[in-house]
């Protein structure tokens, strides 16, 4: 997991101090040591890049909580181009092996494959970056800058957060809104699913990243309505589950995410990955026992944590200041991640 974040001032004064500034969101104790009790972690500098006239920088943050390879920003000065992303390609290999014949590109390096494939397309960066990401199936907030500009981008269903800012000296964007507070801009707004941030030094320009064309209509019946639905919740499942030896789950007994915890189970298993649920609830809550007899009959290693009414005014207020939003579902889900974080290795998020 990664967090991307970029400073840009108009008159070319402070844009380095503030990106430090921005910076210490991720590091708020002075020893910059992990505090287990408090399920924080390291979060590692991987790059920071300026431009000559120091009006514009950017650096990306790596937490190596996933245990995932840690894939370096690209940067190639004789072309311009500087290219950070946090989060997961899911098509990346498959397109790009069709178009690199006379160049080898290695098999786990994305961010290689993301800047030959935006080199296959005409055009300035912002024309490159919509024809590039048009068949790219994935989870992601990307930056590219250039010489010109830098933009930012997430994918389709805006799965990884992206917020930008804006006074009248500096122009920002950031993984979360806390950093751009830090900053002194207040006006923090989301950059929606599916669109794209023009930063240059005469401001910011939204627009759309992802034209979505309807197409025609091919379902005809019930049956094959859910035939199509199951083949497309599996394949979300499947893409998810590439490169990890452990998954979490997350149950709380409703449909969903039993229906995601068998799927995942069932997936899992055939290739050797060890699923673990999780479930936290109130002691006398009837979907802890709901909950222990499916996971009983799924044969789940399930691991349950009960709470009291202490607990749970306890922990809301750090998980409303971890997510920025009062959003009850984002808390209910961050709460009980938050509650199994040291021995959650792996988190199934659907998208």
């Amino acid at each position: 997991m990664s967090q991307l974040v970029g400073v840009f001032s108009q008159d070319g004064n402070e844009a380095r101090d503030k990106l430090v500034t921005m910076l210490e969101t991720f590091h708020p104790h002075h020893d910059g040591k992990a505090n287990s009790e408090n399920n924080e972690h390291h979060w590692l500098l991987t790059s920071s890049f300026e431009d000559i006239a120091g009006s514009r920088v950017l650096a990306e943050v790596y937490s190596p909580i996933e245990r995932k390879t840690l894939e370096y920003p690209y940067s190639d000065y004789d072309d311009n181009l500087v290219l950070l992303y946090d989060g997961e390609f899911y098509n990346l290999p498959s397109i790009t092996s069709t178009v690199h014949q006379n160049r080898r590109l290695t098999d786990r390096d994305s961010t290689e494959k993301l800047v030959y494939l935006l080199k296959q397309h005409k055009g300035n960066l912002e024309q490159k970056i919509k024809r590039a990401l048009k068949d790219l199936d994935g989870n992601y907030a990307l930056v590219a800058s250039s010489t010109d500009e830098t933009i930012v981008t997430r994918d389709l269903l805006g799965t990884k957060p992206l917020y930008i800012a804006k006074d009248s000296n500096y122009s920002a964007f950031a993984s979360n809104k806390k950093a751009l507070w830090r900053i002194g801009l207040s006006n923090v707004m989301p950059l929606r699913a599916s669109m794209l941030a023009v930063f240059t030094h005469n401001g910011i320009k939204i627009k759309r990243a992802f034209l979505l064309n309807k197409g025609s209509i091919e379902i005809r019946d019930l049956g094959q309505a859910v035939d199509c639905y199951h083949e497309a919740i599996c394949s979300s499942v499947r893409k998810r589950l590439t490169d990890v030896d452990k998954v979490g789950v997350l149950l709380s007994g409703g449909v969903d995410s039993c229906l995601i915890a068998k799927l995942v189970l069932d997936i899992a298993s055939s290739v050797g990955i060890k699923v673990i649920a999780y479930t936290a609830g109130l002691a006398d809550s009837p979907d802890i026992m709901l909950v222990k007899g499916f996971a009983e009959e799924m044969g789940l290693d399930h691991r349950v944590k009960v709470l009291s009414i202490g607990d749970v005014q306890r922990y809301i207020p750090k998980v409303i200041n971890a997510v920025e939003e009062r959003d009850f579902i984002q808390i209910d889900i961050l709460l009980l991640a938050s509650l199994f974080t040291p021995q959650l290795t792996w988190l199934v998020k659907m998208a």
